[in-house]
């Protein structure tokens, strides 16, 4: 009973802002085929890739994010930061500046870059540059 009530409560989160978004305005769009769920507080905006993918890359995913939140918003998005499942963003709206960048720790983007399969095991390489 009990492994089944945690496992209802962490499937229930998936689909739940982080605490700084809690009690904002909630938003779902589609985009390109990937469906997104958006809270947004102010000049800020949270976006959770909902539709199951075989491994997005962060430009695939915020490249079909951007114009969803464009057109629900009615604001320009000025910057995007995040992964494949969850990114925020700063909001340009009625000529305002967006709200500056959260400092975070030195961010490394990757793409991996499969090579031959051998065993049933994929080697590869990964490509990464400072975000």
């Amino acid at each position: 009973m009990k492994r089944s009530l945690t496992f209802c409560l962490l499937l229930a989160a998936c689909n739940t802002p982080s605490q700084g978004y809690w009690g904002a305005d909630k938003m779902q769009f589609t985009e390109g085929g990937m469906r997104f769920t958006a809270y947004r507080k102010g000049n800020l905006i949270e976006v959770l890739r909902t539709s199951p993918e075989v491994l997005p890359t962060f430009p695939q995913v915020a490249l079909r994010a951007v114009p969803g939140v464009e057109r629900l918003t009615g604001c320009k998005a000025v910057w995007a930061e995040g992964d494949q499942a969850l990114m925020e963003m700063g909001l340009s709206c009625d000529g305002a500046k967006a709200p500056k960048r959260k400092r975070r720790p030195k961010t490394l983007y990757c793409d991996i870059i499969s090579g031959p399969a051998r065993d049933g095991v994929t080697y590869g390489d990964m490509r990464c540059e400072r975000g």
